[in-house]
């Protein structure tokens, strides 16, 4: 089977600090420090446009937030980028330096919370089919699809095949170092709580170990395990707040973050956001957090009152 590629999303970000979630009224901005830059925002009116329209599949939150506008983000380094700073659009690369950070998130006009932009009109899903109960095996990729909704891959794993397919809005890139030929080792847990799902380079990993994550649960941990133990690396935790709810199906959402650690300090992405993170010289880790937030009652189960839906992917730009 050969690798397809129908588009391509690219996104060329030259070593930004804290791309800022919440809407920003510049086209070009500069600051400077050290550390994992984060770039945070959508886009639905004005500002910065999303890249695809992902139909959700599987088990995806369902929301009944307003996207706001976002235009371009803020960033922290003394790289200056040149035009959209979302998630899937093209920028020039800046001038290249070692002292990237990331400070503390700022707002840029109105927003609904001191370090929350506006919510935005993001979906992530997946499904692996035939769907096992559990499964860690390593797996040879026999073919490869990428378009602007969606992208599948076909895994055959100990005499079994797997086609794992992942839908999103914005359109998250392909994984990198998952080639057809090339071997990948595949984690799938599923319970009552959610289903949880990586992708990994097999050996010495070139770059990120893991190149793919997808998570649809009501907690963050998997049974029996933590988060943290299934990625190894990059670290995800929870962050409280500050944002003000939003209106769900089911009444007041409040909106949590994602705070994603690969290298010091992070960077966090809010519920109904997306942005990047780990951001250096050659490769990005590109995040949509669909849901990550609490409802006051258990009026709607599907998705329980607790929810966490979220996705990333590691992409390499180096030569």
């Amino acid at each position: 089977m050969s690798r397809v590629f129908v588009t391509t999303t690219a996104l060329a970000l030259a070593l930004a600090g804290p791309l800022a979630c919440g809407p920003s009224a510049e086209d070009t901005d500069t600051a400077s420090g050290t550390g994992d830059a984060m770039t945070t925002g959508g886009a639905s009116t004005g500002g910065a446009s999303s890249t695809g329209d992902g139909a959700t599949t599987g088990d995806a939150a369902t929301t009944d937030a307003s996207a706001g506008s976002v235009s371009d983000a803020t960033t922290t380094t003394s790289a200056t980028v040149t035009g959209d700073a979302s998630a899937t659009s093209d920028a020039t690369e800046g001038p290249a330096t070692s002292d990237a950070t990331e400070g503390p998130a700022t707002t840029g006009g109105d927003t609904d919370g001191l370090e929350c932009g506006a919510p935005q009109d993001v979906l992530v899903s997946f499904e692996l089919t035939p769907e096992p109960g559990e499964l860690d095996l390593e797996c040879l990729v026999s073919e490869e699809l990428v378009n602007d909704e969606q992208y599948s891959v076909t895994l055959s794993c100990d005499g079994d095949e797997y086609e794992l397919l992942v839908a999103s809005t914005p359109a998250l890139p392909a994984p990198s170092r998952v080639d057809v030929g090339e071997l990948i080792h595949l984690t799938y847990l599923a319970s009552p709580d959610g289903r949880w799902l990586t992708l990994k380079q097999v050996g010495e990993p070139f770059g990120a170990g893991t190149v793919l994550a997808m998570v649809a649960a009501s907690t963050l941990d998997p049974p029996g395990t933590t988060l943290t133990a299934l990625l190894e690396s990059p670290e995800v935790e929870l962050v409280e707040g500050p944002c003000d709810p939003i209106e769900d199906l089911c009444g007041p959402l409040a909106r949590r973050g994602l705070h994603f650690t690969y290298f010091e300090p992070g960077g966090t992405i809010y519920d109904h956001d997306h942005g990047i993170f780990g951001l250096d010289f050659v490769s990005r880790f590109e995040a949509i957090v669909e849901r990550a937030g609490d409802l006051p009652t258990n009026a709607c189960m599907d998705p329980p009152p607790r929810w966490y839906q979220f996705g990333f992917s590691w992409v390499y730009t180096g030569p």
